[in-house]
């Protein structure tokens, strides 16, 4: 529903399944209504056709020695209003993950997302 909080929640990709291990992760957070696909980015591995951009968050390792970074993700996102014409259609929130920055040349990135249905305001 338009203007509703609802909890929100990302990890990591998994560490054994990454070949670049940094302890701080980039992600973009966005309300797309296609089913999201990595030819779906635009060249600065973003995605230009969205309905709304929730914004960048960095994710930290759990380890205790680690100095804060950037601005962890919130537990909480607020639906927006998407107007009527995508009411009760299908939308995805995704978002990417940013496992590049272990060392200058690499590049690697983690789309997830989950399907919804918009239910309007």
């Amino acid at each position: 529903m338009a203007n509703t909080p609802f909890n929100f929640g990302v990890q990591s990709a998994p560490h054994d399944a990454q070949q670049c291990l940094s302890p701080y992760t980039p992600v973009d957070v966005y309300l797309l209504d296609t089913k999201p696909t990595t030819s779906n980015l635009n060249s600065t591995f973003q995605f230009s056709d969205y309905l709304y951009y929730f914004g960048n968050w960095t994710l930290v390792w759990t380890i205790s020695t680690l100095p804060p970074y950037g601005s962890p993700p919130p537990s909480q996102l607020t639906m927006p209003d998407l107007g009527a014409s995508q009411l009760r259609q299908p939308v995805y929130l995704a978002v990417i993950e940013d496992i590049s920055e272990c060392f200058p040349g690499y590049t690697d990135y983690s789309i997830d997302s989950r399907d919804l249905v918009y239910s309007g305001g």
